[in-house]
């Protein structure tokens, strides 16, 4: 159980401090997930109706997580996006790239959380479902070796966290520098 009363939410367009949302009293169940919306509405246990513009569909933005007493939970940049990032964590480049109309970013399936954009996708929104778009065949993230490295051993070992829920596994070797495995 976590109280967010007091929380904020805090939106940033390009770099700087766009829209701010303070959490009315509200109390996050264990496995429940609550949804920002930006209109006005009723709140509910699984939406917030913040009556503010947040400025998602833009090539630069970020986004904050604050806890009540000002320090940061969670933070992510998008785009070219300069934010300053939040005291509470810390942000490693590169950016997530950022979303199109009608996408949210999500982050990834396993909950990863490296602080840099690799760590979320722009994704169809799935409120109380897997954010599956950043996990799902076909979004791939190269770690090693670094674009265009030389002297490389060519011995392959594959290593990978399982998913009670998966019910296959794709594997992606790819000898470009794109990243890309389509």
């Amino acid at each position: 159980v976590i109280d967010m009363t007091g929380w904020q939410f805090n939106n940033y367009a390009y770099s700087s401090l766009s829209y701010t949302y303070t959490f009315p009293t509200f109390i996050l169940q264990p496995g429940a997930y609550v949804v920002l919306h930006e209109y006005s509405g009723t709140d509910t246990q699984t939406d917030l109706y913040i009556g503010g513009n947040i400025d998602w569909v833009n090539s630069s933005g970020a986004a904050a997580l604050l806890d009540a007493s000002g320090v940061a939970v969670d933070f992510v940049r998008w785009g070219s996006s300069a934010a300053p990032i939040p005291t509470g964590t810390v942000w490693y480049d590169p950016n997530t790239p950022a979303p199109g109309n009608g996408q949210s970013i999500g982050r990834s399936l396993n909950g990863v959380d490296s602080d840099q954009g690799g760590d979320w996708c722009s994704q169809t929104p799935s409120p109380g479902n897997p954010n599956l778009a950043c996990d799902g065949p076909g979004n791939f993230s190269k770690t090693y070796p670094a674009n265009y490295a030389t002297g490389i051993p060519t011995t392959l070992s594959l290593t990978w966290a399982a998913s009670g829920s998966a019910t296959q596994y794709e594997v992606c070797l790819d000898t470009s520098s794109n990243n890309n495995c389509d």
